[in-house]
């Protein structure tokens, strides 16, 4: 379950009373004003924030025959493609 804050908009996954991110391994990705209290949002706070934000929108893109689960698939490949290379994507290293 994610919490919210005012309209801030989720800010943490909650699992059984305890965050996902323990305080030793909190890193801060970014401070929010909440009122007038300051916040730090955390790394993990924020993909998932994110990631729930990408569903939401491609269910409501699906629902809405906006387009199709395969095209989405496709399209993934296609940019997966372009930014994502593996080792026999690189040309050849010289030999100097």
């Amino acid at each position: 379950m994610l919490g919210y804050t005012n309209n801030c908009g989720p800010i943490g996954r909650q699992t059984r009373g305890t965050t996902l991110t323990q305080d030793k391994d909190r890193r801060v990705a970014l401070k929010i004003m909440v009122g007038d209290k300051e916040r730090e949002v955390t790394f993990d706070e924020l993909v998932l924030s994110n990631n729930l934000a990408q569903e939401a929108l491609v269910r409501l893109l699906v629902g809405k025959k906006i387009f199709k689960p395969e095209e989405l698939a496709k399209e993934m490949a296609r940019v997966r493609k372009e930014r994502y290379r593996t080792p026999q994507d690189l040309p050849p290293k010289d030999g100097g």
